[in-house]
């Protein structure tokens, strides 16, 4: 008489164990099933070689500079870029759509970020982040002579691979006051005897 044993594993994401500990990493643990029906040779079926998930979460942090700022003059928005692991993150996009108040100035990305877009829409790529790595990107803008209240800007983050489990850090918005030029505080100056 015949008898099939099967045997299997749980599934389990690297952000919950750790990198390289999925349930088919543990003594004992197999992600395969062997079975042996008419007394041939066991038979290796493989049911689930990549039982391990591979994750990366990617966050953004934004601040601005100075706030408030001057209308007519430039602020400076710095944006930090984190992938919290644990794998690393393929073809990473930072999108920057700056607000019509603003006039795109430049843009600065370091580990190996490349800055580009057209007008005041920006992205900075990356073609692979590696987990714990964290990128500074600056940009530049100008605000309007004519603007006045307050102006609102997002970053965002994405990556093509792997999955991101915690999607809620993946993007950031700063809110500058902005003072009127007119209202700006004066420098006044006298003149020294010599």
């Amino acid at each position: 008489q015949d008898i099939v044993i099967a045997y299997g594993v749980h599934l389990a994401r690297e952000n919950e164990w750790g990198t390289g500990n999925g349930a088919d990493s543990f003594p004992g643990a197999s992600g395969k099933a062997y079975a042996s029906l008419d007394g041939a040779a066991d038979k290796n079926v493989s049911l689930n070689p990549n039982a391990i998930t591979p994750t990366s979460d990617l966050s953004i942090t934004k601040t601005d500079s100075p706030d408030p700022v001057v209308a007519g003059t430039n602020v400076t928005y710095t944006v930090t870029v984190t992938n919290n692991g644990p794998n690393q993150a393929q073809s990473v996009t930072v999108t920057d759509n700056l607000p019509a108040s603003l006039t795109f100035v430049s843009c600065a990305a370091t580990n190996g970020g490349t800055c580009g877009g057209a007008g005041n829409n920006r992205t900075v790529t990356y073609p692979t982040l590696d987990a714990g790595a964290s990128s500074i990107i600056t940009i530049v803008a100008t605000v309007s002579s004519s603007a006045s209240g307050s102006i609102s800007n997002t970053a965002s983050v994405a990556a093509t691979s792997p999955t991101d489990p915690v999607p809620g850090n993946n993007s950031a918005v700063t809110s500058t006051d902005v003072t009127p030029a007119c209202n700006a505080p004066s420098v006044t100056t006298h003149p020294t005897n010599q």
